[in-house]
């Protein structure tokens, strides 16, 4: 056996080519010697080590107590990058730095200066590890906030004097409001809702509403020390009920602090005070009380229902929606609308509506010398007490401005001029939160309704901004140009033109997708946000903004490749592994292509059949009507042999197929008229539960001699409202039902004024 030798590292090889190989790798392997280093002493004993290795091991032999009682931190150690021990003050003081600047090269210099002991390398290890830990911690909806929308934590720069003075003249002026007026007609409220105490479950449900981690107020108090006092409600119950019977609310419940809310994100435009949206932070018990209370006011005040925005309704869809039609419009743009609504206009309102005295005094108490500092730079400003202004953050702010708003739109109603809906419906104005867009079917019939606007305006002190206010003519589904551009207190409005948009509820696409990309997160929380908000928000703009197939299917593509970069995959990553759901072995990434074809309400029966009251037959049988593979006789699935019988088993008239057993066959029409009974008796029970007067099959006569019978007329105030079920046969077409009811309007709509005929005191009929 032959061995080959290494002259520098005495190494042998077996072979001849494994010695040619390992010549040019060969280094000579010394020995390392350790380099004696003095003052590794034992602190427990007499003996010295040459190394700090052999002192660790000695303690951890010979010293164990009190090795474990008092670790042995050698200064050496300090040398190494990113292991050094910080000590708590330290680590405030560099967050604290970081804070002011985020930028990380300038933090570090900052903090060489404040800090030397620490060197370039450990700061700039310690400032990632404080930024990471700090996303870390943020919560998914923070992040979304930041990411997408550009929200910051950043405080206002802005002078402080300029900013109280700012608010002091917005707050604290004199109250304009001179008188409802002509506006007075609004709906009693129904103060039977104030009539019994708060229970501790309602306590619970308004306590499950507060945001976990929305900022505390005055006092302090988050939602966790809430729910750690009073898990059960019954405290809170009992405070607020003693509140409501002595009717006052008391002066340490009155204090409250503004935080200013950056609503752009250029620098340059937030020098501009204008640009930041005060959000006010009452005391938590406020908070819970005005959540109560304001549960109790939309039950007891009935909402005009083209407002949207402060009750649980599909609003945005709605609203959207009814911009698609011809039409004449004027966008309004209220200077501060929340800041400058008035107090005297609110108690005003909630005197004409009937609401229980005691309530309003409540309301009333609420506002009464209530003060609020703004959180600026240097700390606290001075108390600014709220003369006008319905606080932006408390639960209550969005209902009073919905009924101190109210009065305009039932004015409108009745005297404005509109258009008419498909339904039949005469519609004049829409609203949601502080955004109003007036309507009309033409150039003098917008004209009157700004007229109505501008005197309501100016009776309750509310200022309108002319210059922002958009107006657009639209006729036959497209813009006119040209026209006379309708006026407010004597200024122009801004007429829209063919090239130019304008947002409404917020359609316009952002760049998400680059700002997810450019974020400092972990890859597996930019798919998380990708998931469960920017996507969302993309469905959001495809439903209402008349997006294309073909974007939709670009987008796809974009949401491919960031995906895959994100995570570090290859290009060619089959889409399986995105976009089946996390169950199945995916990254459950919504695909915005086949949004359109996800409609949960009608396939809600199969995740939960039973929840949707379906008995197995019947869900078995609701699966072949969907796969269109009943057992009838002429269908290729019976298997029926050739020549065989095909006309139906029970009316023995016309062929078995699908669809004249499911819309012709007089044999099961009893069947089908029992289905149609059962829609229309549970529309009628939920009618009544909402306190509205129900009739059926009702005949109505024209003047022309024609008459119809809808399933039901159901009466409400001076209100009324023509209903007939229909129910089609399920296809692939979408518009299905939406044809169905067109051809109902079409059909009942010539009898609205049969009804107002028939019963005096109607004047509204929608079908």
């Amino acid at each position: 056996k032959v061995l080959f030798l290494c002259t520098q590292c005495a190494g042998y090889q077996l072979s001849l080519r494994q010695a040619s190989t390992h010549n040019p790798k060969c280094r000579l392997k010394r020995k390392s010697q350790p380099v004696p280093i003095s003052g590794h002493r034992c602190g427990d004993c007499s003996r010295s080590f040459l190394t700090t290795r052999g002192l660790s091991l000695h303690r951890r032999r010979m010293q164990l107590n009190s090795y474990l009682r008092r670790p042995y931190l050698p200064q050496s150690n300090l040398q190494k990058v990113g292991r050094v021990s910080w000590s708590d003050a330290d680590l405030q003081t560099l967050k604290n730095i970081l804070d002011a600047d985020p930028d990380i090269n300038s933090c570090v210099k900052q903090a060489i200066v404040v800090m030397p002991v620490y060197s370039k390398r450990q700061i700039q290890y310690q400032c990632r590890t404080l930024q990471k830990k700090e996303a870390n911690e943020k919560s998914m909806s923070t992040l979304a906030a930041e990411i997408l929308d550009g929200r910051t934590d950043t405080q206002c720069t802005i002078n402080s004097v300029e900013i109280l003075n700012v608010h002091k003249g917005i707050w604290e002026r004199a109250d304009t409001f001179k008188s409802l007026g002509q506006f007075g007609t609004v709906t009693r409220a129904d103060n039977s809702h104030f009539s019994y105490p708060i229970l501790a479950p309602e306590a619970v449900s308004v306590i499950k509403k507060l945001d976990p981690e929305s900022a505390p107020g005055p006092d302090g108090l988050k939602k966790r020390d809430i729910l750690g006092w009073d898990p059960e409600g019954t405290k809170l119950a009992r405070l607020i009920n003693t509140l409501l019977v002595h009717g006052v609310v008391p002066k340490i419940l009155k204090c409250s602090h503004t935080v200013l809310i950056p609503k752009r994100r250029d620098l340059e435009q937030l020098r501009n005070i204008k640009n930041w949206c005060p959000i006010t932070i009452s005391p938590i018990l406020l908070r819970l009380f005005s959540g109560i209370l304001t549960s109790r006011l939309m039950k007891a005040c009935s909402i005009h229902p083209h407002q949207r925005g402060f009750i649980k309704a599909p609003g945005c869809t709605e609203n959207l929606q009814l911009l698609k039609v011809s039409v004449a419009m004027v966008l309004i743009d209220f200077a501060k609308a929340f800041d400058t609504v008035s107090h005297s206009h609110i108690h005003a309102v909630l005197e004409r509506r009937g609401v229980d005295e005691l309530i309003r005094g409540i309301i009333k108490s609420t506002y009464r010398k209530c003060y609020s500092q703004i959180q600026i730079v240097d700390g606290p400003s001075n108390k600014i007490y709220l003369k006008v202004d319905v606080k932006q953050g408390d639960p209550m702010s969005l209902m009073l401005f919905s009924l101190a708003r109210d009065p305009l739109i039932h004015k409108l109603d009745e005297v404005g001029k509109g258009f008419d809906l498909d339904n039949g419906t005469s519609i004049l104005a829409i609203a949601y939160t502080d955004n109003l867009v007036l309507l009309s079917d033409s150039w003098e019939g917008m004209d009157l309704n700004l007229k109505i606007m501008d005197k309501f305006a100016s009776l309750i002190g509310l200022a309108v901004n002319p210059a922002k206010c958009h107006s657009f003519l639209i006729q036959k589904g497209k813009p006119v140009i040209g026209y006379k551009p309708w006026e407010l207190k004597g200024h122009p409005t801004h007429s829209v033109g063919p090239s130019e948009s304008v947002q409404y509820l917020g359609i316009q696409i952002n760049p998400w997708k680059d700002r997810i990309s450019k974020a400092e997160i972990k890859p597996s929380m930019k798919t998380d946000l990708l998931h469960a908000y920017a996507i969302p928000r993309l469905f959001y703009t495809a439903d209402f903004g008349m997006t294309s197939v073909t974007l939709l299917e670009e987008c796809d593509s974009d949401i491919q490749t960031e995906v895959r970069k994100w995570l570090h995959l290859h290009p060619t990553t089959a889409n399986g592994l995105l976009y089946p759901s996390y169950q199945d072995g995916g990254l459950s990434i919504l695909r915005p292509r086949l949004h359109p074809s996800d409609d949960k309400i009608s396939n809600c029966w199969l995740r939960d059949p039973v929840a949707a009251g379906f008995t197995q037959s019947e869900f078995i049988l609701g699966l072949r009507i969907r796969s269109k593979s009943l057992p009838v006789r002429a269908s290729v699935m019976s298997r029926t042999p050739k020549g065989a019988v095909s006309t139906c088993r029970v009316c023995r008239a016309e062929n078995e197929t699908f669809k004249h057993v499911m819309n012709c066959c007089e044999g099961l029409q009893s069947i089908r008229m029992s289905q149609h009974n059962n829609v229309c008796k549970f529309l009628g029970n939920l009618c009544r539960t909402h306190r509205w007067k129900v009739m059926t099959e009702k005949k109505l006569i024209c003047k022309d001699g024609k008459v119809g019978c809808p399933d039901l007329i159901v009466f409400k105030d001076n209100k009324a409202l023509i209903i007939d079920v229909t129910i089609p046969l399920e296809s692939n077409n979408l518009s299905v039902l939406a044809l169905a009811a067109k051809a109902k309007v079409d059909k009942y709509k010539k009898f609205k004024k049969a009804v107002t005929r028939q019963f005096p005191g109607i004047t509204v009929v929608s079908v």
